[in-house]
């Protein structure tokens, strides 16, 4: 499969990792060069056709439930792994958690933990929505004044991104959130993601 993965103190590849096994992910040298990437942190369970399936036990064209497109195949599944010495004085990097029940009745169904940036769908029937819409998204660190919604820092962090061939709305525990969108950041993160996709990937938030 297309898989490719950021470890250590910066970024390097798992597989080559694009469309026909080429291409690799930028290299940054330290915490400093590490842009915030909008995922999911591993042990995230996605609804498949399948059933609820662990982030990163997805496959190449497993398929996923989306909230506009039905199910639809993943196209590539991409992780980043910051150890201790990139994390230390990174607060950008560290995951936020939404507990269960934060966004609404049920929602998300369990504790929920993706990156600063990871945008996720709210309604109106929420209450939480101050955008006059009936629904947007909003990133998870914009809603930290959120009763239930916390930074939760750790030593060691996994996320992993999950691509399809446009940018979808899946559900995660049980709340519905963005997949990964391989044009967000300005530095060439995951450039294997990009040489996969269209510009139909490319997504601009409907809100803050």
């Amino acid at each position: 499969m297309n898989k490719a993965r950021q470890t250590g103190t910066g970024f390097a590849p798992l597989h080559a990792g694009g469309p026909n096994g080429g291409g690799q992910n930028s290299v940054h040298s330290g915490a400093g060069g590490v842009p915030p990437v909008p995922c999911f942190l591993a042990g995230t369970r996605i609804l498949t056709r399948s059933g609820e399936v662990f982030v990163e036990d997805l496959r190449e064209n497993d398929r996923v439930l989306t909230r506009d497109n039905g199910f639809q195949p993943v196209k590539w599944v991409g992780e980043s792994l910051f150890c201790r010495e990139i994390l230390r004085g990174s607060s950008h990097l560290q995951p936020i958690l939404i507990k269960a029940g934060a966004l609404g009745d049920g929602v998300p169904a369990t504790d929920l933990f993706v990156s600063r940036e990871h945008q996720m769908l709210l309604t109106r029937r929420s209450g939480l929505l101050e955008v006059d819409s009936d629904e947007a998204l909003i990133s998870a660190k914009s809603l930290l004044s959120v009763a239930g919604v916390c930074s939760a820092p750790r030593t060691h962090v996994r996320f992993v991104h999950l691509l399809f061939e446009g940018h979808e709305i899946v559900l995660a525990d049980g709340a519905w959130s963005e997949s990964y969108r391989p044009f967000w950041s300005p530095d060439g993160v995951l450039e294997p993601a990009r040489q996969i996709v269209g510009p139909e990937a490319l997504y601009t938030p409907r809100a803050r």
